[in-house]
């Protein structure tokens, strides 16, 4: 795919005027084309002279200060009213977190390399999400004999001060969006940088978690189509959001935001010992997806969010999902059409899997596994892939367990986890451990007791894709998060899921049952809910230690066993699958046709 992303335009059209540099970025080296134009550009507004010229310049290899550049076709779109006033402009967002935004971008970047569009990327100014997105969407750049027909403009929403209540980013977008509505320029908050107009807004993408930003383009008449994006289990979104057939959850969620139910009444409710029934998995009491102890206030936090998300699902005029039939199953997608369906008719386009492969396979982009080196630290990444060679090398293929649990997860059990590692140094499992949310004073004892350069490696962030693809992963242990999950499935490796609350569980109750693909660890349960029985079999989990380090040590010598290599031919075949998708007339290509017929007439 050849991608070129303009994230960042000069302040003002006279600025531009005296030298533009033009960004062909690729992921290890930018090129530019540099100019002067002097008076032959006025009022913002490019001659056909001008732009011969542009394309005639001498090419130059050099870096390029993104703060003083655009991308050709950004050029093309600032200067040149016509060509403007033609494109189609569209408005994406999501949640500050890139296991929602790592998939959009992936989205946006498709989009923009076969249509004519301006996608305006919003996230909210938080922490460093700004420049972690930035390094995403250069991901998918690649290097183009022509270039592509859209652009990308990225723009961070509201001042940047640490993490910022939900009223301060819909203030933030309602000044973005305003600019956007009334065709004036739009500012990025991160970098100063100034947007020229562009024309109004014929779609916007938000993430369900940004319900209250959609009563901000509400607000301002005419609207336009509003559509759903997706990254959330489908099982989870149903559970959550559903028919009552689905949980009583969904309607109870939507009354938790309009304030008729108390915390104290969904608190109950989660878990009454409902039994949930949800597609291509067996019947569930509602409190096994609640495997982990949280506390009340981080309990409010969350139906707080998903509260909006099952309000959003109710009055959104369409879907944009991370979903395919592959992965996700028939049965599944069919029973979330007919939901939305029974509210009102709307389209949904499930466009998965996103994640930067080749089209027509199941291999990483080389260039995105590349650039996902330089948004690491140079030491730790070639500090990650020189263990790896090292144990494919010593131990063979598939002889490593990498082990993460996400970026926004940690157990609450340090027992537990030190028991796992107890097992892995006893059975000389080689493996890599992320530790992005372990706390510091954790991280340095386990270090401590169990650190070994011969056996393991502790890393904060980790290169994952380049993990999951390298020959010498063999099983993921994982909390189960769907990008994950999917992740590990396109490149054949069987997981083992030790699920948190939200959506883990249902995405572990997929992988093992449903693509039957992985193990779900029991015993590691914890609080009230999670040590309740289960109802396929009848029996509660979590009470005893004993129990923990004996499922630990089956689940080991399945995972590195004969039952290993099946469960990693189911694997093998999904991926071939889910490479099919994005192959000519696959799911996902057909999905992304359907949605440029619908919104890029």
């Amino acid at each position: 795919m050849h991608m070129l992303v303009g994230l960042l335009s000069s302040a003002q059209p006279g600025e531009l005027a005296a030298s533009v540099s033009i960004t062909t970025a690729g992921p290890l080296a930018y090129k530019s084309y540099t100019t002067a134009f002097g008076d032959s550009i006025d009022n913002g507004i490019g001659t056909a002279s001008a732009i011969n010229a542009l394309y005639s310049t001498k090419f130059q290899r050099e870096p390029v200060n993104h703060q003083r550049s655009i991308a050709l076709f950004r050029f093309i779109l600032h200067f040149d009213t016509f060509a403007v006033m033609r494109q189609t402009h569209m408005v994406f967002s999501a949640k500050p977190g890139m296991s929602h935004l790592r998939p959009l971008c992936l989205l946006a970047s498709k989009i923009a390399s076969r249509q004519p569009v301006i996608i305006s990327f919003l996230v909210a100014n938080v922490g460093d999400i700004y420049d972690k997105l930035a390094r995403e969407l250069r991901r998918y750049q690649t290097d183009a004999d022509e270039p592509c027909p859209g652009v990308i403009r990225l723009l961070a929403v509201g001042e940047l001060v640490g993490e910022k209540s939900e009223l301060e980013m819909k203030l933030g977008f309602r000044r973005v969006w305003k600019c956007a509505f009334d065709e004036t320029p739009m500012h990025c908050h991160r970098t100063g940088a100034v947007f020229p107009p562009v024309p109004r807004p014929l779609l916007v993408l938000l993430d369900g978690f940004q319900y209250t930003w959609f009563d901000v383009v509400r607000d301002f008449k005419p609207s336009p189509p509003i559509l759903q994006w997706m990254s959330m289990s489908p099982l989870s979104l149903l559970r959550f959001a559903g028919p009552p057939e689905c949980g009583p959850m969904g309607d109870a969620l939507r009354d938790f935001y309009d304030g008729k139910v108390t915390t104290a009444q969904v608190q109950r409710l989660e878990t009454a010992g409902n039994i949930i029934k949800l597609p291509g998995i067996a019947p569930m009491y509602d409190w096994e997806f609640q495997p982990e102890e949280l506390n009340l206030a981080v309990k409010e936090n969350i139906w707080d969010k998903i509260s909006r998300v099952a309000k959003f699902v109710h009055d959104a005029d369409g879907f944009v999902t991370t979903w395919s039939v592959s992965y996700d199953r028939e049965e599944c997608l069919r029973e979330f059409k007919a939901y939305v369906n029974s509210i009102r008719g709307r389209p949904a386009f499930h466009l998965g899997p996103l994640l930067p492969l080749i089209d027509g396979s199941a291999d990483f982009n080389s260039q995105c596994l590349a650039a996902e080196q330089l948004s690491m630290p140079t030491e730790s990444f070639e500090a990650t892939m020189t263990f790896l060679d090292r144990i494919a090398t010593e131990r063979g293929a598939r002889s490593l367990m990498y082990i993460s649990f996400g970026s926004e997860h940690w157990p609450s059990s340090t027992e537990r986890l030190y028991d796992l590692l107890m097992s892995l140094k006893a059975k000389d499992i080689p493996y890599i451990l992320a530790h992005a949310r372990c706390p510091e004073a954790v991280i340095r004892d386990l270090i401590a007791m169990f650190g070994d350069p011969r056996l393991n490696l502790f890393i904060n962030w980790a290169p994952q894709q380049s993990i999951l693809s390298h020959k010498a992963c063999g099983v993921f242990l994982t909390h189960g998060g769907p990008g994950s999950t999917l992740e590990a499935a396109t490149q054949s490796v069987p997981m083992i899921c030790w699920p948190f609350p939200v959506d883990q569980a249902d995405s572990t109750c997929h992988v093992v049952q449903s693509l039957e693909i992985g193990w779900e660890l029991r015993e590691v349960r914890s609080g009230d809910a999670g040590r309740r029985p289960v109802l396929a079999t009848g029996r509660s989990h979590g009470h005893d230690r004993d129990a923990a380090r004996a499922e630990f040590n089956r689940v080991l010598d399945e995972a590195f066993g004969p039952e290993g290599e099946k469960k990693r031919e189911k694997a093998r075949r999904l991926a071939e699958e889910l490479g099919a998708c994005w192959s000519p007339g696959g799911h996902g290509s057909r999905g992304l046709s359907d949605f440029l017929r619908t919104y890029c007439p």
